[in-house]
């Protein structure tokens, strides 16, 4: 096993020219740097330094190790500032803005984890389904879903998935599933819809794409009613896969036609600037980006939630496309 302190002492006299000056800086006794250096000398089974009463002079294989201990002590060193960083008290209020139902999925269970990590964080979090401008409604960064609109902004993808059809199995105890997009028609459907504007599904097969404009027997702007309508038999339901994933594994949702794909979607967060960001938000980002997909499997109740205090928008006009 390597002395990584011996390659430290190493460093610090090549770089100091001499080993009196390197005893010097280091507060380390002169003999006890000859004596490590000279067994690290025998451990690598080579010279490093040519020593005289006047010089110290590397080999050309003191050359070749100084520069690898160089890299080594750097990544050392950049370790113990991460680490450092992350463990060094952080504080503050983090405002996040999300969609309604990615807020509660994904959003509020990686709040919880980035809580454990930052106690004395707090977080708010304003759920909306419209398009916050962040210096207008004073947040640090929001979390939307489908295409970016050009702006400047900085942005950064979180995931992707996709809409799946699916239904419960005392629905499809009643009503045979269907084969072709075409026998949506005859049966019931659970859509979310605006108002005003009918609900269009766009499904790609092994033949191409297909759009159909269903009829439904429910139709609401919000997904949690949808995933509440399908579990309860009353149709078929186009879902975000991130909703429904976990009923899909225990059967309690089945899913509908799986050789036709909606397109994939988009999560992504938006931020104003890389420069200069406050390290909440920094932090907040990065750790978004490594655990989003963990956040779905760790969804706990908001009896868990601690300091985190959550705002509705009642808005109703803009709906979030999730």
């Amino acid at each position: 096993m390597r002395d990584f302190n011996a390659a430290a002492l190493f460093t610090a006299v090549a770089e100091h020219g001499s080993f009196s000056e390197a005893s010097r800086r280091l507060g380390v006794p002169l003999s006890t740097l000859s004596r490590r250096i000279s067994e690290l000398e025998r451990t690598l089974g080579t010279r490093l330094l040519e020593r005289s009463s006047r010089h110290l002079r590397l080999t050309d294989l003191g050359h070749v190790y100084l520069e690898h201990c160089r890299r080594a002590i750097e990544a050392f060193d950049q370790g113990e500032r991460e680490i450092g960083e992350r463990h060094t008290e952080v504080a503050g209020t983090l405002k996040i803005s999300a969609p309604p139902n990615v807020a509660e999925v994904l959003i509020l269970p990686l709040v919880l984890q980035f809580r454990e990590a930052y106690p004395k964080a707090t977080v708010r979090i304003f759920v909306t389904d419209r398009r916050v401008g962040l210096v207008e409604d004073g947040v640090d960064m929001a979390f939307r879903v489908g295409e970016l609109e050009d702006s400047a902004l900085v942005s950064r993808r979180l995931m992707t998935y996709r809409h799946v059809l699916v239904a419960a199995p005392s629905y499809l105890r009643r009503r045979s599933a269907p084969n072709t997009p075409a026998d949506l028609a005859d049966h019931e459907i659970v859509a979310f819809a605006q108002w005003h504007q009918p609900a269009v599904w766009t499904l790609q097969g092994a033949d191409g794409s297909i759009s159909i404009e269903p009829t439904p027997v429910i139709a609401v702007n919000d997904y949690s009613s949808i995933v509440d309508a399908a579990y309860s038999g009353h149709g078929i339901a186009k879902l975000p896969s991130i909703l429904c994933r976990h009923a899909l594994e225990t059967g309690d949702l089945v899913e509908i036609l799986p050789g036709w794909r909606f397109p994939e979607v988009d999560l992504s967060v938006v931020y104003p600037s890389r420069r200069q960001l406050p390290r909440l938000v920094r932090l907040f980002i990065d750790f978004a980006v490594e655990n989003i997909a963990q956040s779905l499997d760790n969804r706990t109740g908001p009896e868990a939630a601690g300091p985190v205090s959550v705002l509705t928008a009642a808005t109703g006009t803009v709906l979030p496309r999730v």
